[in-house]
């Protein structure tokens, strides 16, 4: 039996719920299994993942055994309170904690999704941070390079495994060239390209990714907290229309980035992702002003300064 997966269930906090079973065509009053001779609806089930979302990935491996192990969960948790465990000591204080934690994310949620943003909210904070939602259309040549095998930094896990996944890298890489070689490649492409060449030309001549060499180079709309590296975010938004960027390495590749247009999306476009950013604001200034508030104030410098050491040695 798996009871590793039975302890998971019951260590954390309830943070969201998530969609049915994919078994829409079903009624929710189907019954899908009994145990100990009491049926089990599809709501029930559903129930189930709602108390505990983890609890999906379980029931899309090995349903028969989710449901058979929240059963002898809720057995278990039953005979538990039948005899007394919850009223003992450290389980009672672990109990209490586990439910101030519970309704302690339930109170951030309702905090920040209830809050009221208005249209005057959403039109001053689009209008105050109508850089954040700039959008920008990029074409590129796209240069991969074979990494150096790398070296363990360290004896952990960590070190091992890092050095494992770079030699893998380094032993599919399909470009033949190193990191200089290629470095010294993007440069002299960027010059040519400052020197009058014709850009897509020396995509289709040069670059190593087939989906934006196929399109003239175009990789589509980047935004300033987008999927794309940082340096690369950084170095776009620096450009005016039609501009070219300095060679930007992510990984084991350049990238050489024209930057074809910027635009601002209109205020109705982004009104959800606004009004979401509105709520999170509000949210974060609601747990500063409860950091402030329950600061604690040092009345004995030695203990905040070693409280571990204190903490060991100090009678219980």
């Amino acid at each position: 039996m798996k009871l590793c997966v039975l302890f998971a269930l019951v260590s954390g906090a309830i943070f969201a719920q998530l969609p049915g079973l994919g078994q829409a065509e079903l009624p929710p009053t189907t019954v899908v299994a009994t145990v100990e001779g009491k049926d089990v609806t599809l709501a029930d089930v559903r129930k189930m993942i709602d108390a505990d979302p983890r609890l999906m990935q379980f029931m899309e491996k090995d349903p028969q055994s989710a449901i058979g192990q929240v059963f002898m969960l809720k057995h278990l948790a039953a005979e538990g309170e039948k005899r007394g465990l919850a009223d003992q000591s450290p389980l009672k204080e672990q109990l209490e904690t586990m439910r101030a934690a519970v309704l302690f994310t339930a109170m951030l949620n309702q905090e920040r999704d209830t809050f009221a943003v208005t249209s005057g909210m959403i039109d001053a904070y689009y209008e105050k941070n109508r850089a954040k939602y700039e959008e920008a259309r990029i074409k590129g040549i796209y240069l991969t390079f074979k990494p150096a095998a790398a070296k363990p930094a360290g004896t952990t896990a960590d070190d091992l495994a890092d050095a494992a996944k770079k030699a893998f890298e380094a032993a599919n890489a399909k470009a033949d060239r190193n990191e200089a070689q290629t470095e010294a490649l993007a440069k002299e492409i960027t010059k040519k390209i400052r020197d009058g060449a014709d850009f897509e030309k020396l995509v289709e001549q040069y670059s190593d990714d087939p989906t934006s060499k196929a399109n003239g180079g175009d990789l589509g709309v980047i935004k300033p907290n987008g999927a794309f590296p940082e340096a690369l975010r950084k170095a776009v938004f620096a450009l005016k229309p039609g501009e070219l960027a300095e060679p930007v390495k992510s990984g084991n590749a350049f990238y050489i980035i024209r930057l074809e247009g910027k635009q601002v999306p209109d205020v109705a476009t982004v009104r959800e992702e606004l009004i979401q950013n509105i709520r999170q604001e509000h949210l974060n200034e609601f747990t500063n002003s409860l950091n402030a508030r329950f600061k604690p104030q040092v009345k004995n410098a030695e203990f905040f300064a070693r409280p571990g050491a204190i903490l060991n040695t100090s009678p219980r």
